[in-house]
């Protein structure tokens, strides 16, 4: 049998078309297989009708049973009918694709000797599974041209963000390629240096395959940026840039008293699911944070909470936030390794409709991690976050979580990472909380939480400076109020009004040496 290679700079990529599956008994599998030649590792995904839809098994990690469940193609778990699967290694993970819809990464750190196997699996004695496949491809194809976000966020007085572009290293390995960068509204932002609205990146042959570019917001408002290359190269995703006013805090607490504040915070007792805590259960403020400590009297996902006691609005250019450090998750195996628990952040608005973001921690091998619950999928396993796959998040520490609500949708961060933009068309009576569950009954649950924040409104947007040469001159230019002042050197500044003190937001000068500038308040 042919083995295959994966790497970063050249993906191996399996495609076939799983045509039907036929299955009697208790249950049956159709899947496909990246695996080393003894299954010592190994990525499985398939379908198992009459079991658990479909779903991938790693090896290691779980590589026998349920698995990790795809919420994403649960529409289509009892479909025993043609489908396209698709499986992109690049020697780290393994993407899965059904249709064309990605099911995730999954941890693969294999980049030599990776074998293809098709099959079809009975679950048990008695059991009858016939699995059909057509269209089999096996091909290396160049990873896409990719920004190091998808979400960027600012405000009009942000002197700009950097984003970072990669194409893949075999793309001007011999010979020199350029990318374009295209805002589709230079009216609310463009890439530094961009010429109506187009920036053009130059990678010579052999240079380093990122190049780095500032972002700088023109209006208010929310506009994307767009890849194209030559030679030509496929690009995952874009980049969404959000341009809205300054925000004010609206809400911030450290917690440092004995007790929460019954006027910023209220108790919920509502479980995740439907079970009870013990009357014990009990949520206390200790050494300046939040503990939360359920244990389950009866399943499922039991839980406390805090929720705000004021309600805020937002909107696509006054967007709110909510961010909090969740400390700690901690917990106690009574019923053994089937025990999960959750901690994580809650927006819910009056009419019952809510995100919920939490770290879902299993101990049997499921690969559950960083995911998200809404109206439509309420006490499921959740909805898995790609971006917070890595190790550095899946410690149960301490990680700073935050959600922006604009009015059509909430964007979900995790350490200031992007993770994941939610569907939710409220505007107004948003309330936030956050708070830990457990599954089974006399399982336990510890969450600590801290350092909580709203902002959101309208704030006071700070000055910004701007200098252009026109000529032999200078023209500076500002926004927001304040007086222009300069000093010839920051060795020792003497820092003096500028006279005659300018007409409106704008002054001309005639450079004569070095001189700096401010804007005083």
């Amino acid at each position: 049998a042919k083995s295959y290679v994966a790497t970063k700079d050249l993906n191996l990529v399996v495609e076939v078309d799983r045509v039907s599956i036929e299955q009697a008994g208790v249950a049956g599998r159709t899947g496909v297989f990246l695996a080393t030649g003894d299954r010592s590792r190994f990525v499985f995904f398939g379908q198992n009708v009459s079991g658990n839809g479909w779903h991938v098994n790693v090896n290691p990690g779980n590589p026998t049973g349920a698995g990790s469940i795809l919420p994403v193609f649960d529409s289509l778990d009892a479909d025993a009918g043609l489908h396209k699967m698709k499986l992109v290694a690049d020697g780290s993970t393994v993407e899965v694709f059904l249709d064309g819809v990605s099911g995730g990464r999954f941890a693969f750190d294999v980049t030599s000797g990776i074998f293809v196997e098709l099959g079809a699996y009975a679950s048990t004695t008695g059991d009858t599974v016939v699995g059909k496949f057509d269209n089999a491809k096996i091909q290396y194809v160049l990873p896409c041209s990719s920004f190091s976000q998808q979400s960027v966020s600012m405000t009009q007085a942000d002197t700009g963000k950097q984003v970072t572009i990669t194409i893949p290293q075999l793309l001007n390995d011999v010979a020199p390629a350029t990318v374009s960068v295209i805002s589709r509204n230079p009216g609310v932002a463009i890439p530094a240096g961009a010429v109506g609205g187009t920036l053009t990146l130059n990678f010579a042959a052999g240079a380093p395959n990122t190049q780095t570019i500032s972002v700088i917001p023109t209006g208010l408002g929310s506009t994307t940026f767009d890849l194209t290359s030559s030679p030509s190269n496929c690009v995952v995703g874009s980049l969404s840039v959000g341009v809205v006013v300054a925000p004010q805090v609206l809400l911030t607490d450290s917690f440092s008293g004995t007790n929460f504040d019954t006027t910023k915070w209220a108790l919920d007792m509502t479980p995740f699911q439907d079970g009870t805590a013990t009357a014990g259960s009990a949520l206390t403020v200790t050494n300046g944070q939040v503990k939360i400590d359920v244990t389950a009297e009866a399943a499922s996902w039991p839980g406390l909470a805090l929720f705000t006691t004021s309600n805020y609005s937002a909107s696509a250019t006054a967007p709110v936030t909510f961010e909090i450090d969740r400390v700690l998750l901690d917990f106690v195996l009574v019923t053994g390794t089937g025990a999960r628990e959750r901690t994580g952040i809650w927006i819910k608005d009056a009419a019952g409709n809510f995100v919920f973001f939490s770290d879902h921690v299993a101990h049997d091998g499921n690969n559950f991690g960083w995911r998200y619950n809404t109206i439509d999928n309420p006490t499921d396993a959740g909805v898995n976050i790609d971006a917070f796959d890595a190790s550095q998040f899946n410690d149960q520490k301490n990680h700073r979580m935050k959600m922006v609500a604009n009015g059509a949708t909430v964007k979900l961060f995790l350490d200031g990472v992007f993770g994941a933009e939610v569907p939710f068309a409220s505007s107004t009576g948003l309330t936030f909380g956050f708070g830990a569950y457990v599954q089974a009954a006399t399982d336990i649950v510890r969450g600590y939480f801290d350092n909580a924040l709203i902002t959101g409104g309208v704030g006071t947007a700070p000055g910004r400076l701007t200098a252009a040469a026109q000529g032999a001159t200078v023209v500076i230019s500002w926004t927001g109020d304040g007086v222009l002042q300069s000093t010839a050197s920051l060795a020792a500044p003497n820092w003096q009004d500028v006279t005659p003190a300018p007409t409106g937001k704008t002054t001309t000068v005639t450079p004569a040496g070095s001189r700096l500038y401010r804007l005083r308040p």
